[in-house]
């Protein structure tokens, strides 16, 4: 019984020591995964703050003239406000009431976007955040300024992806009816 028990002793300890030298070489490969984790979520930081920086420059920004009147709910009262950026127009869209007034709206400021010269490709939530450079290289083949629209898909989802698909195709229209091509975005909206 006691060699036996000295036997289990030599095999616990044993099993500590090789366990020992093994959660060193672990701890080497895992923090290499996480340094390497670590910058790809700081380009990704990067990314995400380079396309919020666009969001407050284009898509929340408000063209009076091409705003639209509609009454929303603010607590228990109806109130109206005038509907006048992307954001506004998208929100628009995924209410029944407002549906129409969203998409002529969007309709609109895609034309008034790219008569600007700055066309607006809006990429939408469910779509990783790329990095910069990638960015960069798809902005320059297709002419398109990226702007990211994660900002409403915990609304309606659905509607909302609909809503920007709209106005991606009304861009597309109009650039590729001024000569210039971007079915090479394709692949990156779906």
């Amino acid at each position: 019984m006691e060699t036996k028990a000295v036997l289990i002793i030599i095999a616990v300890l044993l099993w500590g020591l090789v366990g020992f030298g093994q959660m060193d070489t672990i701890s080497a490969e895992t923090k290499k995964r996480f340094e390497n984790e670590i910058q790809q979520a700081k380009l990704a930081q990067e990314a995400s703050e380079f396309l919020w920086a666009r969001a407050e420059r284009y898509y929340f920004q408000c063209i009076d003239s091409l705003g639209i009147e509609i009454k929303i709910r603010d607590r228990n009262e109806m109130v109206e406000v005038l509907a006048c950026d992307i954001a506004m127009g998208i929100a628009a869209c995924m209410e029944d009431s407002l549906r129409e007034k969203g998409y002529l709206l969007l309709s609109e400021l895609a034309e008034k976007f790219y008569r600007r010269g700055t066309p607006l490709f809006l990429l939408t939530g469910y779509q990783t955040t790329p990095s910069i450079e990638y960015i960069e290289q798809r902005e320059k083949e297709s002419g398109l300024i990226w702007v990211a629209t994660n900002f409403m898909g915990c609304l309606n989802p659905h509607e909302a992806s609909k809503a920007i698909s709209f106005f991606n195709d009304k861009t597309r229209e109009l650039v590729n009816g001024g000569g210039r091509k971007f079915e090479k975005l394709n692949e990156r909206e779906k």
